[in-house]
């Protein structure tokens, strides 16, 4: 029986927004940031992953086109410790070439009014591919976890902004939780944005 869900993607793929409409409707909304998963990239690297393990856990892979990703990425470098400024540069550069350590603090906000000054993440900082590349390793990796786990449901992000209810349900149906009629939104925007 799945007692949790955890919510991964690739960075910018709108994993906080799925997260804290997945807490609103299915849950008691008190804190969506409980069900935000860890990025999982030590999945497409080593081909073995404990994250599936965990059958009570469902994961759910959020997943955006590369265009929309990238662009997303690129507006938000800094948080990823990204020194590029022009955007074809960024596109056709590996991530360690771009990552550094010298990038200043900014403001973001990540949880409904929580707010900081936060240090760029470094966990792009190994990844030796260009951001397509990358992005579609990623993605692919998750999708071969999907395809040998019944605990690991792909969520494309677009699907769910055009149809919530839907998605919502089919998440419903796979935790045990009663079907919605009505699907209440998020009214301000979460997740990392520059402030």
């Amino acid at each position: 029986m799945i007692k949790n869900i955890q919510v991964r993607g690739h960075p910018r793929v709108g994993k906080h927004y799925i997260a804290a409409m997945i807490d609103l409707n299915l849950f008691d909304g008190s804190d969506y940031m409980r069900h935000i998963g860890t990025y999982g990239f030590h999945i497409h690297t080593t081909g073995n992953s404990k994250i599936a393990r965990d059958k009570n856990i469902l994961n759910i892979y959020v997943w955006r086109s590369f265009e929309l990703v990238a662009e997303s990425l690129f507006k938000m470098r800094y948080r990823f410790g990204l020194s590029v400024n022009d955007y074809n540069e960024f596109l056709s550069t590996t991530y360690k070439e771009m990552w550094t350590r010298d990038v200043p603090k900014f403001g973001i906000i990540r949880s409904y009014d929580e707010k900081m000054k936060h240090d760029a993440t470094s966990f792009l900082s190994d990844i030796n591919q260009i951001p397509k590349n990358y992005w579609l390793k990623h993605k692919q990796s998750w999708e071969r976890l999907a395809e040998q786990n019944d605990n690991v449901f792909l969520l494309y992000y677009d699907d769910f902004i055009e149809n919530p209810i839907k998605s919502l349900n089919d998440i419903a149906d796979l935790i045990g939780v009663t079907k919605l009629k009505t699907v209440k939104n998020i009214k301000e925007q979460i997740g990392w944005k520059v402030i």
